[in-house]
């Protein structure tokens, strides 16, 4: 099966296949514990490959990449234990998976799946330590609602950084609280 999947997700990055109709022939294939890992893995093949990734590409964007770096080097040194244990080995891939995870859950509001199964994702991705999920995903809301205001993600990217310095800020600002 995961074979299946792997070779899907090259056909449709060598021939552009109607993602969202490829999408339905999955998950009606599916039970619904496992289709949150395939729309996953569907969502990363799609969001990854053409968009997300080169948002952080230090030459094409090194205002990005600076800006990010300084604000979640803490985020990352704060849940590095968790995400090692999921193969995300540095701030780069923990924010590119962020906005990936974020865009299923998006994906599963848009497309009407059950509530208790859109919260039992969210759940799943607070344990997982990515414990800004509910907050990312209202920002992503809100970039889908303004879509036309900002044409594409590039242009909404600074939103992004700021989320996350001041999600980073704010826990930092927990902690020092708490020492006095």
């Amino acid at each position: 099966m995961v074979a299946e999947i792997m070779r899907s997700r090259q056909i449709i990055k060598e021939r552009g296949i109607y993602y969202h109709r490829f999408y339905k022939l999955i998950m009606k294939s599916y039970s619904c514990s496992a289709k949150s890992f395939y729309l996953h893995l569907f969502m990363s093949s799609i969001i990854l490959l053409s968009t997300i990734n080169q948002l952080l590409d230090e030459i094409k964007y090194p205002d990005h990449v600076s800006k990010l770096e300084s604000a979640v080097q803490y985020l990352y040194t704060s849940s590095k234990w968790a995400m090692s244990k999921q193969a995300y080995g540095n701030w780069k891939s923990m924010i590119n998976e962020s906005l990936v995870r974020a865009a299923v859950i998006c994906y599963m509001l848009d497309e009407n799946y059950p509530q208790e199964e859109i919260k039992n994702e969210l759940v799943s991705q607070i344990q997982r330590n990515y414990r800004w999920m509910p907050e990312l995903v209202c920002l992503l809301r809100k970039y889908e609602k303004e879509q036309s205001q900002y044409k594409c993600l590039e242009n909404f990217y600074p939103h992004i950084i700021d989320f996350f310095s001041d999600y980073a800020q704010q826990e930092r600002d927990k902690i020092e609280a708490s020492l006095k």
